[in-house]
């Protein structure tokens, strides 16, 4: 029996959801725990939207945005519940870009928030990947809660699958 031997186009082309994933979600748990302790810690600009508000609703803004980030960047870096981190992100940031950080004309920050925005919209449609939390817990529904649909799910992230070849 003849083994196929891949090309080097078909090895350059080939995608596998399965390892690009983790050094994405640990860099942007850590950045978002940073900016959020950063902002707690944190310098008040003012000309933004928080400059316009009385000095108890800043700190409630403050306090909330930096608790999203931090809990998020937490949860994001073992891959526990990344849909919805990347909800929280995507939220937070486009109230953060549009109310903060374009009156302000902040091109630096912009363009990292900017960033960080697509990378919580991604995790927010792809998921955590195969080496996470969520699909471990996916895999463990499906030996309790036995579906077509959940099988297909952890059959797509396995390592030798035909989906993926």
């Amino acid at each position: 029996m003849k083994q196929h031997l891949p090309t080097v186009w078909s090895l350059l082309t080939r995608t596998r959801p399965m390892w690009g994933m983790i050094p994405l979600r640990v860099m942007f748990g850590v950045t978002i725990i940073l900016q959020g302790l950063h902002r707690l810690v944190g310098v008040r600009e003012q000309g933004s939207l928080l400059g316009s508000l009385s000095h108890e609703w800043q700190l409630l803004v403050v306090i909330l945005f930096s608790v999203i980030e931090i809990v998020s960047g937490l949860m994001a870096i073992p891959g526990f519940f990344v849909r919805l981190v990347g909800i929280a992100t995507v939220v937070e940031m486009t109230v953060a870009i549009f109310f903060e950080r374009i009156p302000l004309d902040y091109s630096g920050s912009l363009q990292a928030q900017m960033l960080i925005l697509a990378i919580g919209a991604m995790m927010m449609f792809s998921g955590a990947g195969r080496h996470s939390i969520d699909h471990w817990l996916a895999c463990r529904h499906l030996t309790r809660h036995p579906s077509k649909k959940w099988e297909l799910y952890c059959l797509a992230e396995t390592p030798y699958t035909k989906w993926w070849e």
